[in-house]
């Protein structure tokens, strides 16, 4: 049932006069606006297909979404203290209670067990129980870190504790008023208004213990009720009132319809608990139109409803489809090193292509599936095997032309020995194995080619020129002396 039920009027007669005393102390049947829960029975009374409201308790907060316990058995001790205190260090409290409890009952177990199996040792030794001690850091490890939490958690709760004892003061107090309401003075329409500010107050407080909760709403619908009872002379300030409840309900049902049309989204989704929490809060509509609207709202409801599991369901197959091809890329990358290039120029093919890949992994996008933390795990360990097959490589290329350096510079200090030498047949020769070792070094870069303002081959040249130079005169002299 709806808050109209409370607060629906008839249209008074212009000469009736309320009864202050009737008014304020008749008790009507206390009938509160849908919840979660009372909604999901009616639905299911009318119609099984149409699901159930999911509105906001007055006594309960939107909850984040819920954390995941680690799996401690799988975990050593020093493991689980490290995620205890992480979780401990990232998350409020009260949102960690129950990873936090499983913890330190396995670590608990296993110290108790690894104490026992000590202490019955001893025993056995013939220890007396009294003298008995085993150190556990660890066990005073976790002490700190959940005496810490436990601190945290009672400060949350007395905190949590301390504002909804506020707002229930605060909710007492405006049912308080607007009880009084009828036997203030002034006249209707400034009870009326006088109304509008509190109810306005009302909204905007927040929530109240869960155990008052229940009481507190029906004590106010039933002060509402009185005080509209009162008011049936003011039937046309009510009627109004009634009139923009319509129209903004028909503009809520007339928004969710046009969001339909556009398709399932999370948008959507939030845009019919949006509706509903805001429905609850509008008030009354019309006697004649209060179940047609209802009817639209709830045909509405099941059609959103409806299309979230086509949603649900296309997004498994989407999710399946970016998983296997977020695979088929990991093994890509991990072909890339399946058969290691021997050359600078492999590696930069192999590296363009690695950046191919990587843009194609982005492409693909976050997937909200179980199997996306191992493919990212996959992913990340196939590039740092590529990296390191990279950086080998060119560790061991780098001293293989430090070497080849030494050997040209060895040649050239061999090169400039030779051409002021005596012996040119013999100089000659060795500088011909020089030329010939000199091609077998292998690569210099261009950078460390540079000896004193000449590169190595120059000077190897400049120094061979040198020497025939010198092979061609001592042969001129020689014939000149035979002849």
């Amino acid at each position: 049932m709806m808050q109209e039920d409370q607060e629906q009027q008839t249209s008074p007669e212009l000469n009736e006069t309320p009864n202050p005393e009737t008014n304020t102390e008749a008790v009507a049947e206390t009938k509160i606006e849908p919840t979660e829960a009372t909604l999901s029975e009616a639905s299911e009374e009318e119609n099984e297909e149409v699901k159930a409201v999911e509105a906001e308790e007055d006594h309960e907060a939107p909850k984040d979404k819920k954390l995941a316990i680690p799996d401690f058995d799988a975990l050593s001790i020093e493991a689980a203290l490290e995620s205890i205190e992480k979780h401990i260090k990232e998350f409020e409290p009260q949102r960690i209670k129950g990873i936090v409890e499983s913890g330190r009952s396995r670590i608990l177990q296993e110290l108790n067990a690894e104490r026992d199996a000590a202490k019955a040792t001893y025993l056995e030794e013939g220890g007396n129980i009294i003298d008995f001690e085993f150190d556990q850091p660890q066990r005073k490890t976790l002490g700190i870190l959940y005496g810490g939490y436990r601190d945290r958690l009672r400060s949350h709760y007395a905190q949590l504790e301390a504002e909804l004892s506020n707002n229930l003061a605060v909710k007492m107090a405006i049912i308080e008023e607007i009880k009084a309401l009828p036997m203030a003075e002034g006249s209707a329409k400034d009870k009326y208004e006088t109304f509008k500010g509190l109810r306005e107050r009302w909204n905007q407080t927040g929530l109240v213990p869960k155990a008052d909760a229940r009481t507190v709403w029906a004590n106010y619908n039933h002060h509402v009720d009185n005080f509209f009872n009162f008011l049936r002379l003011a039937y046309d300030l009510i009627e109004k009132d009634y009139q923009n409840n319509y129209n903004e309900k028909v503009a809520l049902c007339q928004a969710l319809e046009d969001k339909i049309l556009n398709g399932a989204s999370t948008g959507l989704f939030r845009t019919l608990q949006q509706t509903h929490s805001r429905w609850k809060r509008i008030g009354p509509v019309p006697r004649e139109h209060k179940d047609a609207l209802w009817d639209r709202l709830k045909a509405a409801t099941a059609k959103v409803h409806e299309l979230r599991d086509q949603y649900n369901e296309n997004l498994l197959e989407i999710n399946a489809s970016k998983i296997a091809a977020k695979k088929v890329v990991v093994e890509r990358i991990e072909a890339l090193t399946a058969e290691l290039p021997t050359k600078h120029s492999g590696w930069q093919k192999a590296s363009k292509a690695l950046e191919a890949l990587r843009a194609e992994f982005k492409a693909i996008g976050f997937v909200k599936s179980e199997d996306n933390n191992s493919v990212w795990e996959a992913y990340k360990a196939a590039q740092r095997n590529f990296n390191h097959s990279k950086n080998e490589f060119y560790k061991e290329e780098k001293l293989r032309q430090r070497e080849s350096l030494e050997k040209k510079k060895a040649l050239i200090a061999l090169a400039e020995s030779l051409k002021d030498s005596d012996d040119i047949v013999g100089a000659s020769q060795q500088l011909k194995q020089a030329q010939a070792d000199w091609k077998n070094t292998g690569y210099v870069p261009k950078k460390k080619g540079i000896n004193y303002g000449k590169p190595l081959e120059q000077r190897a040249i400049t120094s061979s020129i040198a020497l025939k130079g010198t092979q061609s005169k001592g042969c001129a002299g020689q014939y000149s002396r035979r002849r």
